[in-house]
């Protein structure tokens, strides 16, 4: 064998001087084969062809292929999404931009988005999966009216949530609103069931369908575990007792202009174990509103707010007692606030402060002197709402029962009258804000929110020189 060197030697030498491609040569047990490479067999060790090799399109330049991706309509830019990670990153912002899908960026918090066509909740999905995945201050998504539609966006959404990661440290999205406007639920059913993987703080419901169709809010009360402190809801729903799964729910806004007794009723076995403040926008039966807040001893806020002045609020003779000691704001109709004054069974001691609203475009005397007969004596602040077309002569009748509240160590007070700003009923008008004022001689803080009278804040400090400059409001109502 120790020929062999000297033999290849010879050969890579005399090929080398001549620059031409080495030898293929093999060894074999009978010697060395020496095979000459031929022209076609030089070029392809070089990796020389008699043909270009064609450019892959994978290897194009982004501004290239982002001309191509602005040529192609929506659901083919959605393909290139999928074709690989150097497309998608050229292709996402562009497809993003032309579904609509839009993240509207406030400072100092998380970005938000709003929903509103198929093509943004299937953005949604190819958003999640790219590099620009950012968690969500809020979500809003307005389902279509068409069954249809409703039930893809609804598929889209269901994805989505079920592509998040859980269990999470922080909440993928803080808020989270849900706008139904058709009669579609099939679908919305497994999103309310997998809502809770959001790790949302507030959720907004928003049932725009027909009366008939009662939104069923059963799904979320098999959450596993939820983050929800703040639950808005608006229109027609249907309600669970199973909601008392719904251990962290501080704050309860309920808007619905009118609901029946079967709703009503529904609404009374529900129990939120650490609810504070209700608000509830609307009428509801009085004995199954006193029923639903009698079971929350924690409640500091309570308001009601009727959807118009001309509504009435359904009373019942038969409330049942109630003991509230953590009450500290109360707000409602005249009648409302004298009936829930009644049904506590011990004065509240931490109620400061009371808003007086009318009851069928009213707000006469006899009615909020029984509500200030009712009141505890350490009530700091006095609301009072007059309604648009009430007249300068129920002003004056509603001076009178200043007497009756002599007592009260009141220290604010506000007035808010939305009525004409007619010169004559403005003067009327003034004169009575001085008499409510006077009777309380402990007062220091006075708003004042009218139409009319742009100098009623220098004539009241002319009057009444016993009240702080500092502490005079008059706003103009818009």
């Amino acid at each position: 064998m120790g020929s062999v060197p000297s033999i290849l030697d010879n050969h890579s030498a005399e090929y080398s001087h001549n620059h031409v491609v080495p030898s293929q040569c093999s060894v074999t047990s009978k010697g060395t084969a020496v095979h000459h490479a031929g022209p076609n067999k030089r070029r392809k060790l070089w990796g020389y062809s008699e043909t270009p090799r064609p450019t892959s399109i994978c290897r194009l330049p982004p501004n290239i292929v982002l001309e191509v991706v602005k040529n192609l309509d929506l659901q083919h830019i959605y393909s290139m999404t999928a074709v690989s990670r150097h497309f998608a990153d050229i292709s996402i912002p562009y497809y993003l931009q032309s579904a609509g899908f839009v993240l509207h960026h406030q400072k100092m918090q998380r970005p938000s988005v709003q929903l509103s066509t198929t093509a943004s909740f299937a953005a949604l999905n190819v958003w999640n999966r790219s590099s620009m995945w950012e968690p969500l201050h809020s979500l809003h998504c307005r389902f279509a009216y068409s069954a249809d539609l409703a039930e893809l966006q609804a598929r889209h959404l269901h994805l989505f949530l079920q592509s998040l990661p859980y269990p999470s440290t922080i909440p993928h999205v803080s808020t989270v609103t849900l706008i139904i406007e058709g009669a579609e639920r099939t679908r919305l059913t497994g999103v309310l069931k997998n809502l809770f993987v959001a790790g949302m703080h507030h959720l907004r419901i928003i049932h725009k369908g027909p009366a008939h169709f009662g939104l069923n809010l059963s799904p979320v009360c098999e959450w596993k575990d939820s983050r929800l402190v703040q639950m808005d809801v608006h229109g027609l729903v249907i309600f669970s007792p199973d909601f008392s799964s719904f251990a962290g729910i501080q704050n309860l806004s309920l808007h619905c202009a009118s609901l029946t007794n079967h709703w009503a009723n529904m609404l009374a076995t529900v129990i939120l174990p650490n609810l504070q403040k209700f608000r509830l926008y609307g009428v509801l039966p009085c004995l199954s509103l006193m029923i639903f807040l009698g079971r929350h001893t924690l409640l500091q806020s309570v308001r009601v707010i009727p959807s118009s002045d001309s509504d009435s609020m359904p009373l019942s003779k038969k409330c049942p007692k109630t003991s509230l000691p953590n009450i500290e704001y109360l707000d409602g109709p005249v009648k409302f606030v004298e009936a829930f004054l009644t049904c506590l069974d011990r004065p509240a001691e931490k109620l400061s402060s009371i808003s007086i609203r009318p009851e069928k475009s009213s707000l006469r005397a006899p009615a909020v002197g029984k509500v200030f007969a009712l009141a505890p004596p350490n009530l700091q602040h006095i609301i009072l709402h007059f309604p648009y077309d009430d007249d300068c002569k129920s002003f004056m009748d509603a001076a009178k029962i200043i007497t009756t509240a002599s007592l009260f160590d009141l220290w604010k007070l506000s007035i808010v009258r939305r009525g004409s700003d007619n010169h004559a009923n403005s003067k009327i008008w003034f004169e009575n804000i001085v008499m409510w004022i006077k009777h309380f001689p402990a007062v220091r803080s006075v708003t004042v929110v009218e139409n009319g009278i742009p100098r009623l804040k220098r004539r009241l400090l002319e009057v009444c020189d016993f009240l702080p400059e500092s502490d005079v409001f008059t706003i103009q109502s818009p």
